[in-house]
C-alpha cells in the first residue's frame, strides 16, 4: 500500500512539469560478461564466479531537455559458474525480474549517461552443490544497480554500455555478488 501511495505522488508530481516535457517509451535489450563475482553458501565463500547474462527492459518516461526519468521493468537471466575445489560448478539464474528506473541525462544529442537501479519481484535460481542439483524460487531476493552511457545512433536508437552490480540473498545460508558489463541497445519511441 506504502508503495502504491508513493507512485501515485510521483505520478501527481510529473503531471504538474511545465508543458515542455512530454512522455515517452523505450525498450532495451541487453547482454553481457560477468568476469568477477562472489557467491557464499553456508560459511564459504567463491571468488570465481563468471558467466554470461542476457535482458531485456523497459520505460515508460518523462524526458525533459536535460534529464528523462523513466519508470519501468527489467528481465534477464544469467548462466554463471564457479569453482569448487578445482571443479566446475554451474549457478544459473534462469529468470529474475523487477521494477527498474533509471535517470539518464539528455543535454547532448550524442552522449546519454545515465544510472538505474532495481529490485527483483521473482528469481527462479538453479544451484549445482556438485552431489545434487536444487532449484528455488525467491521473491524480493535481488536487487541492482548500473552505470552506463550510450551513443544516439539516431533520435529513435540509442546504442549503450554499462557497468552493472548484482546482489542476491537466496536465504540464511546463500548469497551471491557479481559485477558485470553489458551491452545493448535501446530504440526509443
Amino acid at each position: 500500500m506504502k508503495k502504491n501511495i508513493i507512485a501515485l505522488l510521483l505520478t501527481v508530481c510529473f503531471t504538474a512539469i511545465p508543458s515542455v516535457v512530454f512522455a515517452i517509451a523505450d525498450i532495451a535489450v541487453l547482454g553481457g560478461y560477468t568476469p568477477y563475482g562472489k557467491i557464499e553458501f553456508y560459511d564459504q565463500e567463491y571468488d570465481s564466479l563468471k558467466g554470461f547474462n542476457y535482458g531485456i527492459m523497459g520505460h515508460l518516461n518523462v524526458d525533459t531537455e536535460i534529464i528523462m526519468f523513466g519508470f519501468g521493468f527489467y528481465f534477464h537471466g544469467e548462466r554463471l559458474h564457479y569453482t569448487f575445489n578445482g571443479d566446475e560448478r554451474k549457478f544459473t539464474v534462469k529468470q529474475s525480474w523487477g521494477p527498474d528506473i533509471i535517470i539518464m541525462i539528455t543535454a547532448s544529442e550524442i552522449i546519454a549517461p545515465y544510472v538505474r537501479a532495481g529490485i527483483a519481484l521473482y528469481s527462479e535460481l538453479t544451484y549445482d552443490y556438485g552431489y545434487d542439483k536444487k532449484e528455488k524460487g525467491r521473491f524480493f531476493n535481488s536487487g541492482w544497480w548500473a552505470l552506463g552511457s550510450g551513443i544516439h545512433i539516431t533520435e529513435e536508437i540509442l546504442v549503450f554500455g554499462e557497468f552493472q552490480r548484482l546482489s542476491m540473498s537466496h536465504d540464511n545460508e546463500h548469497s551471491a555478488k557479481r559485477y558485470t558489463l553489458n551491452a545493448g541497445a535501446m530504440f526509443n519511441f
